[in-house]
């Protein structure tokens, strides 16, 4: 039986142990294996994050270079940056000395050594007239290049008539048909590409300023001109991209490109041109985007020239070294706590481990593994909320520019609709008879002149006509005026003859179909419609004069605006609108003139400047004033202008209350964590209330001489700290309380001032007199000590008596007396305290030998009655507690009669010392009244029996 016994309990201490495994297996696998599983891929999901935040970044700066690629290879851009460095070195050379033929020929030569030797460069004096080179002779037409010269840079206004025919010649002979004057103003700017004899040439306007030396002066003195044209055609092919590449190339970036026929193309390190070559096809298939491990690759064909593809290299940022440590450190945890919560668990389930620890150190062990996994999660999810929180705060930041950029596009729209409908408006004025000269139709014309109006005319049925013209539009005919007056012809009407007109080209009939008014038509009256013609862009409105009886046509109105200046208009009133709204836009455009751009910031202005000219979008971060900004620059529909819109990136993101929430759930979790530092915290909380708690009760039972200190930095150490300070007032202003007046500390302490009630009692005034000879005679500290003794007499003897001190009124005091169960009257008391302050005076006045042969007087006057007595004031400010009535003005009285011609030095009246103690004698006097009462009263004076 025992052998048995000892077989059978082996077995059963087995299947036990069996057992603890399984259920110490399975509590591993739940509670240690599932959540680092789970806390695996929150750290993988987080570098993901960050890693995809990484490239994003890379593509964005990729995209950026690759705009500021594009704009270096723009020529005219290139070319007008090398002006515009020589003009400023030209300038600073003459230190406001005006060019001449020495002068020029040097700067010649300079301008040479950049552009080829073969670029035409006129040189002007101050006035306007060609500069003689040495070795260069002058071009032939010689007025005419003089006349262009003033037609190119100054405005059409400045000219005369016989100017602008010879510029006009001019440019038709040099420059063809198809170059306008304004296209060529452009030149005054930014070089600007046109065609001399068929072959392409770079033509730029130079003007040459001094600098103000007084910025209150209003005009720069020009010290000369010059017409640079440069032959483009025979510039080395991808000079701008070896120039590009030199330029934006560097140790974090790498710019280059490759030419599909002929497979070759500069480049920098690393874009070697086997890498090229296999960026080209990845592109042909579609993808822009190569990524190494190093380096993050991006191209794209370039819009002019489709043979060119253009390929940027942005090196990778390194990664974040905390973002790295974490995730190292997380893992590590994990599969270090994994490991050694699975060695333990299966050392205790088998049983071969048994430590011996207490219960509470038992339950900070669990309390430590259930928290600790769970407050890492929580803060990795934490950290992968705030980063998509911070580009979901991105993207509406985003949306919100864009709004305002579309806001610029719809009130262009709005504002053409509005030009449209005053148009109308000034139509239906215009009939037959209100229009009898062209002053008239000038004078109807005047709204619209701002908005660019270049040309306009009305014809009647009768056969009457009247024009309106620029300066420089009436000696000019281009194919636009054709047609318009080829439309009028088309619809009955009969426009006058220019003197400079030229046949209707034949080939422009399909215009104009035989089976008369369609519906197409239609289309072109009564509205705004632009219309582009070579380098001619103009903005047309034609409409018919009908009658109001009977809608019959009286008339034909066309119209053409300047399509430049009409957009520089619209714009400046659309950003005015928007700006009063609170939007922070700006924009340029290829527009002379224009005073709507207001950016001043240099880093806005390139950004405007890349958009315009790569028309691709921008958005970036810019510090402005040392805030943060984001910006968004884009092309602007309807209209030759890039538009940029900014909006505060450093404030404070009002979608946080998501991010408290996740705070919320990390501070539940600690909650679990919070009794494994139940004994740090008693330590370091406990004790401190507790020690806290007993000075409370201390400074409660009346002892205010508790010292409290602490050098901790939390908020504890503040609080015992603040309430030392709290203690220390309160001592002081328990040594205030023996000062003042023990009704008034009452009712502040009750919180509950008198409102006022009457009150038997007995008001005594005493003062001196002639005091203020006296004090004329004395320096201030002695005359203010003179009268603080006096007033401090009076203070004693009347608090001796069982009164209060009421107030001091200059060297006046004033004090009741109240009654009081078990003492002696009002009155009486009042009386012996009146005699008190004359021995008092007696006494000081012997003893001083300040008053010898000085006698230094007082009088005292007491009443009894029943004044009002309450407090007045403010509980919270000041209050202060007093008599008033007839009671108080009788004892005021007399006060100032008493000690006065030969009457007695303390005075009352009959009533108040009736049937007071022997003690007090009455003195007659003969006072019949009292100012300020009608009804009679007895005065008389008081002394001691033992007085003489």
């Amino acid at each position: 039986m025992m052998a048995d016994k000892t077989r059978v309990a082996p077995e059963g201490n087995q299947k036990g142990r069996r057992r603890a495994l399984a259920w110490a297996a399975v509590f591993f696998l739940v509670v240690f294996v599932l959540p680092a599983a789970g806390l695996w891929l929150l750290t993988e999901r987080f570098e993901a994050s960050a890693e995809t935040a990484r490239e994003a970044e890379c593509r964005k700066k990729a995209r950026e270079l690759v705009m500021r690629l594009r704009s270096a290879l723009d020529r005219n851009v290139v070319i007008t940056e090398k002006l515009g460095l020589f003009r400023h070195s030209v300038v600073s050379e003459r230190r406001g000395r005006q060019l001449d033929a020495a002068s020029a020929g040097r700067h010649d030569e300079a301008l040479r050594r950049i552009f080829p030797r073969d670029t035409q460069i006129h040189w002007f004096d101050a006035s306007d007239r060609l500069i003689a080179i040495p070795g260069r002779p002058l071009p032939p037409g010689q007025r005419a290049w003089q006349a262009f010269l003033k037609a190119a840079r100054d405005d059409e206004k400045t000219l005369t008539t016989g100017e602008m025919t010879l510029a006009q010649g001019f440019l038709k002979k040099t420059f063809g048909g198809i170059a306008t004057l304004n296209y060529l103003r452009r030149s005054r700017a930014l070089a600007t590409e046109v065609f001399i004899r068929g072959k392409l040439h770079s033509i730029a306007v130079i003007t040459f300023n001094s600098r103000r030396a007084d910025p209150s002066t209003p005009v720069k003195r020009r010290l000369g001109s010059c017409i640079f044209i440069a032959p483009l055609y025979k510039a080395k092919q991808d000079w701008e991209l070896e120039r590009a590449m030199r330029m934006l190339s560097g140790p974090e970036t790498a710019v280059g490109g490759i030419r599909q026929t002929t497979g070759e193309g500069p480049a920098a390190e690393p874009l070697s041109p086997g890498m090229l070559h296999g960026l080209w096809e990845l592109l042909e298939k579609g993808q822009s985007v190569y990524s190494s491990e190093e380096w993050f690759v991006y191209s794209q064909v370039y819009d002019k020239d489709t043979d060119l593809m253009l390929t940027v290299a942005i090196r990778f940022p390194e990664k974040s070294q905390w973002i790295t440590t974490a995730t190292i450190a997380s893992r590590a945890g994990l599969v270090g706590g994994v490991l050694a919560a699975g060695l333990a668990l299966f050392l205790l389930g088998s049983g071969w481990w048994r430590p011996r620890v207490s219960l509470e150190k038992k339950f900070k062990i669990a309390a430590a593994a259930l928290t600790l996994p769970s407050l890492l999660a929580m803060t990795l999810l934490g950290f992968e909320h705030l980063n998509r929180l911070s580009q979901s705060r991105t993207d509406n930041l985003l949306k919100q520019l864009e709004s305002n950029l579309c806001g610029i596009e719809q009130r262009l729209a709005s504002e053409l609709g509005r030009l449209e409908s005053e148009l109308l408006a000034m139509v239906n004025h215009l009939t037959p008879a209100a229009v009898s000269s062209e002053a008239e139709f000038d004078e109807l014309l005047a709204p619209f002149r701002n908005f660019g109006l270049s040309r306009a005319v009305v014809v009647f049925r009768d056969g009457r006509s009247y024009e309106y013209h620029l300066a420089d539009s009436r000696a000019s005919w281009g194919i636009l005026d054709a047609i318009g007056k080829r439309t009028m012809e088309y619809y009955g009407f009969k426009p006058p003859k220019r003197p400079n007109e030229r046949p209707f080209p034949p080939e422009f009939e399909i215009l104009f179909p035989k089976q008369g008014f369609t519906g197409q038509a239609r289309t072109m009256f009564n509205r705004l419609n632009p219309i582009q013609f070579a380098n001619q862009s103009t903005v047309i409105f034609q409409t018919f004069l009908r009658s109001q009886i009977d809608n019959r046509p009286l008339g034909f109105f066309s119209a053409h605006f300047d399509h430049l200046n009409l957009n520089a208009k619209i714009m400046e009133r659309a950003l005015n609108d928007l700006r009063r709204c609170g939007a922070s836009l700006a924009a340029i455009g290829d527009i002379p003139a224009t005073p709507f751009f207001t950016g001043t910031n240099a880093a806005l202005r390139k950004i405007l400047d890349l958009v315009r000219f790569t028309s691709q979008n921008v958005q970036t971060t810019q510090e402005i004033r040392n805030r943060q900004w984001l910006v968004r620059a884009r092309p602007l529909k309807g209209i030759d202008a890039a538009g940029i819109s900014l909006v505060r990136a450093d404030l404070k993101d009002p979608s946080w209350p998501a991010t408290a929430a996740i705070l919320s759930m990390v501070v539940c979790g600690g909650v679990l964590a919070s009794f494994w530092a139940v004994n740090r915290l008693r330590s370091l909380l406990i004790e401190p209330l507790s020690a806290l708690l007993e000075a409370v009760k201390r400074v409660e039972g009346g002892d205010y001489r508790t010292r409290m200190m602490s050098t901790a930095d939390d908020e504890l150490g503040v609080l015992i700290r603040r309430l030392a300070v709290l203690i220390q007032g309160l001592r002081h202003k328990a040594r205030m309380t023996p000062f003042l007046r023990a009704d008034l500390v009452e009712s502040a302490a009750a919180h509950t001032p008198d409102a006022g009630r009457r009150q038997q009692l007995t008001v005594l005034f005493a003062g001196l007199r002639g005091f203020g000879s006296i004090e004329a005679q004395l320096q201030p500290e002695e005359a203010m000590g003179l009268m603080s003794r006096y007033l401090g007499l009076c203070e004693t003897a009347v608090k001796r008596h069982g009164g209060d001190i009421d107030k001091f009124i200059g060297d006046t005091a004033m004090a009741i007396f109240r009654e009081q169960p078990g003492s002696h009257p009002a009155g009486l008391r009042a009386a012996r305290a009146a005699i008190e302050i004359g021995l008092g005076m007696d006494r000081w006045m012997a003893d001083d030998a300040a008053f010898a042969g000085v006698q230094l007087r007082h009088g005292v006057g007491f009443a009894s009655g029943t004044p009002v007595l309450g407090h007045i004031g403010s509980l919270r400010k000041r209050l202060d507690a007093t008599v008033i009535g007839d009671t108080v003005n009788l004892a005021a009285r007399l006060e100032k009669l008493a000690g006065r011609d030969a009457n007695p030095r303390i005075l009352t009246t009959a009533s108040t010392i009736a049937g007071l103690e022997a003690d007090i004698l009455p003195v007659a006097t003969s006072i019949q009244s009292v100012r300020g009462r009608q009804e009679s009263v007895e005065v008389i004076g008081i002394r001691r029996p033992d007085d003489a």
